[in-house]
């Protein structure tokens, strides 16, 4: 979401910030999968949370592959009203 710009509009992140943003974000998400994994292994239930994990992420995967992509989403402030790209 940070790197769309039709969400972020003016306000999203460019240059330096946005390659600083983005590396932040990437130690963030890297530091809470290294978390889940390390609870579901340390788990006395250990193949029911992998299990699950990965019925999640096939999930995940396969809604993304079949979703159709949405209508173009209006920034608050835009005067653009009728939905259309230009």
């Amino acid at each position: 979401m940070m790197n769309s710009k039709s969400l972020m509009g003016a306000s999203r992140p460019k240059g330096i910030q946005l390659v600083v943003w983005n590396i932040l974000m990437l130690a963030a998400s890297l530091l809470a999968a290294f978390g889940s994994f390390w609870s579901i292994y340390s788990s006395p239930y250990r193949m029911v949370g992998f299990v699950a994990m990965g019925v999640f992420i096939g999930l995940a995967v396969v809604v993304g592959i079949i979703r159709k992509p949405s209508e173009p989403m209006l920034i608050a402030g835009d005067s653009d009203t009728t939905g259309s790209a230009s």
